[in-house]
């Protein structure tokens, strides 16, 4: 389970860089077939200074962050996310960000003790907001007896 110590704690990554070849993929692997996420030119055609994040590809800015409180958890499951855009994250744009656990809330189930964590990532660029990520997830505790 996660120390309370850890509760509004915030971490900060920077240099977030996303090149442009890797939201190809993503795009496929969310099933995405519009032709902005694949090409530079049919992205500039839509208004887009570059190739755009498909909306629910920020949750993977968390592989750039040491998150102290999930070291050493294992089984963690991701129940929930939400996005607010202020604008349209691109690639090739440098961004910095950071995670701060808001909330942890200890539910009881038929298969024992779990753990919600809340967390919120805040996305920016040249020091302005640019996106706010609402992940919850859930860590699994000690069994019932």
């Amino acid at each position: 389970m996660v120390e309370e110590r850890w509760l509004n704690h915030t971490v900060e990554a920077s240099a977030i860089l996303v090149h442009p070849a890797e939201i190809g993929p993503f795009a496929e692997a969310v099933f995405l077939k519009n032709s902005i996420y694949f090409d530079f030119e049919a992205a500039k055609a839509h208004g887009y200074p570059h190739i755009p994040l498909p909306a629910t590809m920020p949750i993977t800015f968390w592989k750039k962050f040491d998150i102290p409180w999930l070291n050493g958890i294992e089984g963690v499951i991701h129940a929930e996310q939400r996005f607010e855009y202020k604008t349209t994250l691109v690639a090739d744009r440098e961004y910095q960000a950071t995670l701060t656990l808001n909330r942890i809330e200890e539910k009881e189930s038929s298969l024992g003790m779990m753990e919600f964590l809340y967390h919120t990532l805040d996305i920016y660029h040249l020091n302005e907001l640019q996106c706010k990520v609402y992940t919850t997830l859930i860590v699994k505790g000690e069994e019932l007896s």
